[in-house]
């Protein structure tokens, strides 16, 4: 047992959990380290493989404990061209920063999102004045 212990609440990001952990030292002498965590948040597995890990450890070590929440830096938005459906996808990436001991930031990870953006789909209602004027009227369709 490694005594690991969460001493901030969780981030949520772009549908992704980021939380960090403590690891006390194997002795009462020596230095913690800290572990960070990013996760899918619905299914638990870590964000970027989409599978368990072979040895079982989710979170990358990092020297020294991390202190607090996460900050999150959103970028910028990039806009793709439409694809053959004339469906827009939008994508932007979040820096996630971690602060150590000395309380300068820490290399940390980044999360990517992407999502579908602008008019889905067209229909046609050939009947929408009549459907107009019912709704306006209280009717029901």
């Amino acid at each position: 047992m490694t005594g690991e212990r969460s001493l901030a609440p969780g981030t949520l990001v772009d549908g992704q959990l980021v939380f960090s952990t403590v690891v006390p030292g194997g002795d009462p002498c020596a230095d913690s380290t800290s572990r960070r965590y990013v996760l899918d948040a619905l299914a638990g597995l870590p964000a970027d493989g989409g599978t368990a890990p072979s040895r079982g450890v989710t979170g990358v070590l990092v020297p020294g404990p991390l202190h607090g929440a996460p900050l999150l830096l959103p970028g910028p938005r990039t806009r793709m061209p439409r694809d053959p459906t004339g469906r827009i996808r939008v994508t932007q990436d979040t820096a996630i920063v971690h602060f150590g001991a000395s309380g300068q930031p820490l290399p940390g990870g980044s999360s990517t999102a992407t999502w579908a953006a602008g008019r889905l789909s067209w229909r046609e209602v050939a009947n929408w004045r009549q459907l107009h004027r019912r709704a306006a009227q209280g009717a029901a369709p």
